[in-house]
């Protein structure tokens, strides 16, 4: 910097400062100063990365993340719901089938005691083998024994009087399930008998108790039957049981023939 020192007409020194030293200096004055950087008291350091259990520990803590902890267990009541459910579905599921299933055997049921009773229930005087065969069609061996003997102890008697029957069916319910597999079905059985006594025929209805065992293809293991009741006020006289009496009880010399059913 130059400085000029001048003394004016009173005896005043001046000290000038030329202009290229004034720019100079307003620009030392005017230039930025460049701020350094300072480091913030107390400033948060990187944070460490954190393991899976610690995160979890982390985003668990209903304090610092309560809306997560929220769903988190909206999620588990959710899964919890849906297990219940789905136990209860499969159990529903379960019970169905077993329902559907035991109505389907008993109406297997009731259909083969259905034609059993019918076929049992119905013979021609001239030709008996078709009756004999549907008296021990599908049954147990100690029932077909009985019902040889009973077609050989009543085929005189029929043959005699001339007696036929026809047969339709009324109707077989299942009644009971024993042991989850011997179904016993109440069939009731119409027939029209006519004979030389009963000319003009009589109508009857007979109910018969078949039991039948569904693990042994349905083979029927009991008949009993009650004689036929006079449906329309006809008279007469004979209506054989379809069940032979029994060899051990009284009177089973003489064992009964299928029992008539009235006509519809």
């Amino acid at each position: 910097m130059t400085i000029d020192s001048r003394t004016n007409l009173d005896g005043d020194t001046q000290d000038t400062t030329s202009a290229d030293d004034h720019s100079a200096k307003s620009a030392v004055v005017d230039a930025p100063k460049k701020k350094k950087k300072k480091k913030k008291a107390g400033a948060a350091k990187k944070p460490e990365k954190l393991t899976a259990g610690a995160r979890f520990t982390e985003y668990s803590n209903p304090r610092k993340h309560p809306v997560v902890v929220a769903l988190a267990a909206v999620c588990a009541v959710a899964l919890v719901v849906a297990g219940v459910l789905a136990v209860l579905l499969d159990r529903r599921s379960d019970e169905l089938a077993a329902a559907q299933q035991a109505a389907r055997d008993a109406q297997t049921a009731e259909d083969v005691a259905g034609s059993y009773a019918v076929g049992a229930a119905q013979f021609e005087f001239g030709n008996l083998d078709p009756w004999s065969a549907a008296l021990k069609d599908g049954t147990a061996p100690e029932l077909t024994s009985r019902f040889d003997v009973a077609v050989q102890t009543l085929t005189p008697l029929i043959q005699e009087v001339q007696w036929s029957q026809t047969a339709k069916l009324i109707a077989a319910t299942t009644v009971d399930v024993r042991d989850d597999s011997e179904f016993v079905v109440q069939v009731f059985v119409s027939t029209h008998m006519t004979s030389t006594q009963n000319p003009e025929g009589i109508n009857t209805v007979t109910p018969y108790t078949i039991t039948l065992d569904r693990d042994d293809d349905w083979l029927i293991t009991d008949v009993a039957g009650i004689a036929g009741t006079a449906q329309d006020g006809s008279i007469g006289t004979g209506s054989p049981d379809a069940l032979p009496a029994d060899p051990s009880s009284p009177g089973a010399d003489a064992p009964a023939a299928p029992a008539p059913a009235p006509a519809p």
